[in-house]
């Protein structure tokens, strides 16, 4: 197997991220060896830079002056399924986490019905940002939601990931505001869309059983029931 290159050779890059091209702002993205290689060929692909005082800056209830709300998630190489893990590469380590978020993100955007609170999904490689329209029909005509991926290496392998979901305004001088018609309701969506994120990432951690993840109920396959009362026989 081919060791992977050190996580801690990280270099950063000026990036923009938009919303909707209304509201933007500037952010490193993080890169390894690895991430630069799949970004030439993946149309961009990394995340962005994960800072040392992100996690708590985001979950501060004054908030950190880049979204009215921000819930976020965290995991690391070390707990995503041995599958992925056994691989030593954070570039397929961040590909998995995106294409699990994007399948997730997917099932709950109705872009041709229109009939659910979230209408329209877009995502941008560079800085692994995806940007979500709420339905008009909710009342909340001023926001909208970003998802961010966050890295950074932490040595001897291992690297942290963060994936941000961000209530924000789609005004620039409206990003953080929590004054805006409909706050309430677009918090709602809010609140669903980072648990659907979270669904997206832990399924990343789930373990591989040798019986597969589907087709047969774990009662079926491990009957702990009968295995319990045999003990007490």
């Amino acid at each position: 197997m081919t060791k992977k290159a050190s996580r801690a050779s990280s270099g950063k890059v000026s990036g923009k991220s938009s919303a909707n091209g209304t509201a933007s702002s500037k952010r490193e993205v993080y890169l390894t060896p690895q991430i630069e290689k799949q970004a030439k060929r993946r149309e961009g692909l990394c995340p962005s830079l994960l800072h040392e005082d992100h996690v708590q800056s985001a979950r501060n209830k004054a908030g950190n002056g880049d979204a009215a709300v921000t819930k976020s998630y965290q995991t690391s190489s070390k707990y995503l399924t041995s599958v992925i893990r056994d691989l030593e590469s954070d570039a397929e380590e961040l590909q998995f986490i995106v294409n699990s978020v994007n399948r997730y993100l997917g099932k709950i955007v109705d872009e041709k019905k229109k009939k659910m609170d979230l209408v329209g999904l877009k995502f941008k490689p560079k800085g692994c940002t995806w940007m979500l329209e709420i339905n008009s029909d909710i009342g909340a005509p001023d926001y909208m939601i970003t998802v961010v991926c966050y890295a950074k290496g932490e040595g001897d392998g291992v690297t942290s990931f963060v994936l941000d979901t961000n209530l924000v305004g789609k005004s620039s001088d409206n990003f953080a505001s929590t004054t805006l018609p409909g706050f309430k309701e677009a918090k709602g969506v809010l609140e669903f869309t980072a648990l659907t994120v979270r669904k997206g990432v832990v399924r990343c951690e789930f373990p591989v059983f040798p019986e597969g993840l589907k087709g047969k109920t774990f009662r079926e396959i491990y009957q702990l029931n009968a295995r319990v009362r045999n003990t007490h026989v």
